[in-house]
């Protein structure tokens, strides 16, 4: 991808309306590594505070919810799959999250 190609990409991600994250799976812990302004709004993070964490954090104090089994098992066959997690905002309220 050119430089002027990612810089456009990196335009749209940035100015979506929904939370867009992306993850690292390649990296012990799989973490964050880029979130968009979207997300902020939604969660309640700053950028400067989640990057490079794993994104289970989001679900601290709530019990284990069988979806994420799904996305594990949907990463490991490189499929694409959608479910509705319970997460945390900063402000400790629940909000249900699509995630596809």
């Amino acid at each position: 991808m050119s430089h002027l190609s990612s810089f456009f990409a990196l335009e749209v991600l940035n100015s979506a309306n929904e939370g867009i994250t992306l993850v690292d799976m390649e990296q012990q812990g799989q973490p964050l590594i880029y979130i968009n302004s979207a997300f902020e709004k939604l969660t309640g993070y700053l950028k400067e505070e989640i990057l490079y964490k794993n994104c289970r954090f989001l679900q601290s104090g709530l019990p284990k919810q069988p979806e994420t089994a799904l996305i594990r098992e949907a990463l490991e066959k490189r499929q694409s799959c959608r479910v509705i997690l319970q997460t945390v905002r900063k402000n400790g309220l629940r909000v249900d999250a699509v995630c596809r």
